[in-house]
């Protein structure tokens, strides 16, 4: 319930849109199904209790961002030098960003970043924000073995943008 609370803040700071530009509710049922996704992919990881979920009006740029959130404060950005596989708020982030990554690609609506949050953050009123190309491309290349944990979440942590609740990456 209480994530259910914190949901509600955050998609609360989204913009005002017409009707017309809400996606239909087929779209909509078909993006929560990819959240869903998501989230379950999230427990397998073990780290702790996400949520994820995908408004159904855009964000300002037009697009859609799904919203990854974590009962434990792993959203902002980890400054210990430990390796990503020693470090839950690394292997979060890393885990949230191959996932929303992979899953979204079927989206019948495009989604456009990722908005990661956790119950500190949204205290604080701000989220982070990775765009989605930046997102592929790290799934990609972690699918790939081209690049190792520590890189993948070197390159997320670079992408960051920190957006205060209410207005715009």
């Amino acid at each position: 319930m209480k994530h259910l609370a914190l949901c509600l803040i955050f998609v609360g700071a989204y913009p005002p849109v017409s009707r017309a530009q809400t996606a239909s509710q087929r779209d909509f049922l078909a993006m929560q199904g990819i959240a869903k996704q998501v989230q379950d992919f999230m427990r397998v990881a073990k780290i702790t209790e996400t949520t994820a979920m995908i408004p159904g009006k855009p964000a300002a740029d037009g697009g859609y961002q799904i919203i990854i959130l974590s009962s434990k404060p792993l959203a902002t950005p980890s400054e210990d030098p430990a390796p990503a596989a020693r470090d839950p708020r690394k292997a979060w982030m890393i885990f949230a960003t191959g996932a929303a990554a992979a899953f979204t690609k079927e989206s019948p609506q495009p989604v456009t970043s990722i908005a990661f949050a956790d119950t500190e953050t949204l205290k604080e009123r701000v989220y982070y924000v990775l765009d989605m190309p930046t997102a592929r491309d790290i799934q990609q290349k972690l699918k790939s073995d081209s690049i190792d944990n520590d890189t993948a979440y070197r390159r997320i942590k670079a992408a960051l943008k920190k957006t205060n609740i209410g207005t715009s990456p």
